[in-house]
């Protein structure tokens, strides 16, 4: 039978490039899906530690955080986990230069492995013109060849 409308209906050879589009873009998005998949698990488990791992492997919970408005002159106390996930003790040494971290004088902080450490990162929020946004940053460089600089944010507001 035939149809009213021979222009809506493709021909075979139609059929066939049709055909062949839509497998290429179903192939093709299989691949996308895939690549997105597999590129976020292995970002989720970068995170974790390597059972053949040597040496430390520093793990940190966060490594920014916003608090909000706080008073001018207020000292802000905020700490951040940081855990050892290695084999061998983790050394944080802190770097009071703004750039790359040559040896200081700073707080040095020994993480056992397997162990938990609390970071405080305390400060004295102070702007001379009063309503502000501010950060304050500690800064650490580590023995953990993954992660050799770790840096702490803390942001907040002064009114």
């Amino acid at each position: 039978m035939k149809s009213r409308f021979p222009f809506f209906e493709p021909q075979p050879a139609r059929r066939k490039v049709i055909s062949l589009f839509m497998n290429a873009a179903i192939i093709v998005g299989a691949f996308i899906f895939l690549k997105l998949a597999f590129g976020r698990m292995v970002a989720a488990n970068s995170d974790t530690h390597d059972l053949n791992a040597q040496g430390p492997i520093a793990l940190v919970d966060e490594t920014e955080r916003t608090i909000g408005v706080v008073e001018n002159n207020q000292v802000v106390s905020v700490s951040f986990r940081v855990k050892n996930a290695g084999d061998s003790r983790l050394i944080l040494r802190e770097c009071l230069a703004e750039c790359d971290c040559p040896p200081s004088d700073g707080e040095t902080i020994l993480v056992a492995p397997g162990e938990r450490f609390e970071l405080p990162v305390v400060f004295s929020a102070f702007a001379p013109d009063r309503e502000t946004t501010e950060c304050f940053a500690r800064r650490f460089e580590t023995n953990d060849a993954r992660l050799p600089l770790l840096e702490f944010k803390v942001k907040y507001s002064i009114r």
